[in-house]
């Protein structure tokens, strides 16, 4: 309650901003509210795993999908952010360190967009794939358990334009695997965290603090992290929905 209340002492709107693509980031990320048919299609893999009760391996025991599932779905507002960020932004090349369930929002936003799931859970990670690879999204989903195992990232994804983590889901090797994704980025990257409330900031830092990071993106849930190559110094923003802050002047 007290971080919430920090966060949102010093978040600014779109009112006080005074960046073009900020403004633009908050109309058409943060404060779009359309309803899109494609919510249905990613509610219907959520509606399967929810209703799986087969049993398969997860942190050392046989675990029901739908159990799983529960674990590590994503919250409406949060994968609707996610969809229209890449509807807005068209990236083509998505890692996502965890479950994949944040890159499937962000899959049925785009077309020709490609999903790497990074996830030690492989029997998981093989039915988000499958399921949405059975689909007609026009995209494609791959996995590996870790970053080096089994598949060099270098012949998936060229370059990575997303890499989302999701700090409600970690295992013992997020935080490496993180730090190596991160040497894999480049000029015009975007890093999202998301779940960043939970308390556990070190990840956030480590992003904030990369050598070409030069705008991130506070939405308390979320956040994004910007390696804008035209951009010269580093901006580092907390931001909120303009309704909250509703007596910001122009």
């Amino acid at each position: 309650m007290l971080n919430y209340l920090k966060y949102y002492l010093q978040a600014e709107t779109k009112n006080n901003s005074q960046s073009a693509f900020v403004k633009t980031f908050l109309k058409e990320v943060w404060e779009d509210d359309r309803y899109y048919y494609a919510f249905d299609d990613i509610k219907g893999l959520a509606f399967w795993l929810e209703r799986f009760n087969r049993k398969i391996p997860w942190q050392g025991a046989d675990v029901p999908v739908n159990d799983i599932y529960h674990h590590l779905k994503v919250a409406d507002e949060i994968g609707q952010r996610l969809f229209y960020f890449a509807r807005t932004f068209e990236h083509k090349n998505i890692v996502e360190i965890g479950g994949g369930l944040n890159g499937a929002w962000m899959l049925k936003a785009t077309t020709n967009t490609h999903l790497h799931i990074i996830e030690p859970h492989q029997q998981w990670a093989a039915m988000v794939k499958n399921y949405i690879n059975n689909q007609d999204w026009q995209t494609t989903v791959t996995s590996s358990a870790t970053f080096d195992d089994h598949v060099n990232i270098k012949t998936i994804l060229p370059s990575i334009d997303v890499v989302i983590l999701d700090l409600k889901v970690q295992y013992k090797d997020t935080v490496a695997t993180f730090a190596e994704v991160l040497t894999y980025l480049e000029e015009d990257s975007v890093i999202i965290i998301t779940n960043k409330h939970i308390e556990n900031t070190s990840i956030w830092e480590m992003a904030k603090s990369h050598l070409k990071t030069k705008l991130t993106l506070d939405f308390h849930q979320i956040g994004f992290v910007f390696f804008k190559s035209k951009q010269s110094e580093v901006e580092h923003l907390q931001l909120i929905h303009n309704s909250l802050k509703p007596w910001t002047i122009f």
